[in-house]
C-alpha cells in the first residue's frame, strides 16, 4: 500500500479507531448492523476506553455477534504488522550490535535478536533451577 492510497482509507482508519462514534449512514453496508449493535451495547461501551485498541477488537468482540467487524479490524490491523516487526527488528538488532560489539559472532546476534522479538517471557527461576539439577561433567 502506497502513502497515496490512505486517504482512500480514512472512513476506513475512521471505523476502526473510533468504532463508537462512527455516523453509522456513512459506513459500507456490512458493517452497519454490527456496529448498530455494538453502539448501543453498555458494557462494550465501557470496556473501550479502557483497553487497547487491538485487544478490544480480539478480545471483546466475539467472533459469532460481529464476525464482520473482526474481518474488518484484522484487515486494517494487517496493514501495518510487517512495517512494525520489520522496524522492531532493526531497532533491537541495532541496539545488540551497539551494546555487545566486541563480543559478538553473527550466531550470537541471531540468538540475541530471537530473544529480543520474542513474545515469549523468560521463567529464570526454571532455568537456574534446571541448571542446577543437571550434573557437573
Amino acid at each position: 500500500m502506497r502513502f497515496i492510497d490512505f486517504q482512500n482509507k480514512d472512513l476506513a482508519f475512521t471505523i476502526f479507531a473510533r468504532p463508537l462514534d462512527v455516523d453509522i449512514n456513512c459506513v459500507p453496508e456490512h458493517l452497519q448492523m454490527e456496529l448498530i449493535e455494538l453502539q448501543a451495547d453498555l458494557v462494550i461501551k465501557s470496556k473501550f476506553n479502557h483497553i487497547d485498541l487491538i485487544d478490544f477488537y480480539k478480545f471483546c468482540l466475539t467472533e459469532e455477534k460481529y464476525k464482520n467487524l473482526r474481518i474488518f479490524s484484522r484487515n486494517i490491523t494487517s496493514l501495518f504488522g510487517s512495517t512494525y516487526i520489520c522496524e522492531q527488528f532493526f531497532s533491537r538488532m541495532k541496539y545488540i550490535k551497539s551494546k555487545n560489539r566486541t563480543r559478538l559472532t553473527d550466531e550470537n546476534l541471531e540468538n540475541s535478536i530471537r530473544v529480543s522479538i520474542s513474545n515469549i517471557d523468560a521463567d529464570i527461576e526454571s532455568l537456574a533451577v534446571q541448571a542446577l539439577d543437571q550434573p557437573i561433567q
